[in-house]
């Protein structure tokens, strides 16, 4: 396998931006029924994700391996909320979106991929990192607690 590249996103990485999170999506309705398809949703979703970035001083990196997109992760700092926690910790840096390509995966590119978005959020000022995930998502979930994320909240919900 050829060395793995962690690189800010470009303009011309849009296409396969938008392929990433289209597959993404459609994983994330497989696991929650609520989830519209990805074709439906991703190149929204990508002008969602570049703006956020820039306006929340954050970035997109993608994963190449060789010519080949694996993965992607884009978060930005963002700001809590809560009355109830403490002013000073109300900014953070926010993970919005992690995701690797199925044939690419076990190959530590998401580990890779985040250590990307924690040291450019952490430039930023970040002093926390948050991220959500759908909480059937076995194998996100393992990766995000090895990498030192622990459970904050749960949301649960119960169709009607």
């Amino acid at each position: 396998m050829d060395a793995v590249e962690i690189l800010p996103a470009r303009a011309s990485d849009r296409e396969g931006l938008t392929d990433l999170v289209r597959e993404l999506k459609d994983f994330e309705r497989y696991l929650h029924q609520a989830r519209q398809p990805g074709d439906r949703v991703a190149a929204d979703h990508v002008d969602y994700l570049i703006h956020s970035a820039e306006e929340g001083a954050g970035a997109i990196f993608i994963a190449w391996v060789g010519a080949d997109i694996a993965g992607f992760v884009a978060g930005w700092m963002a700001l809590d909320q809560d009355p109830l926690n403490f002013p000073e910790l109300a900014s953070h840096g926010y993970v919005s979106d992690v995701f690797v390509l199925h044939r690419w995966r076990g190959k530590d590119i998401a580990l890779q991929l985040l250590v990307a978005i924690e040291n450019h959020l952490k430039n930023q000022g970040a002093r926390r990192l948050r991220i959500h995930t759908l909480a059937r998502n076995a194998a996100g979930l393992a990766a995000y607690r090895g990498f030192g994320f622990d459970p904050m909240e749960l949301v649960l919900e119960k169709p009607l």
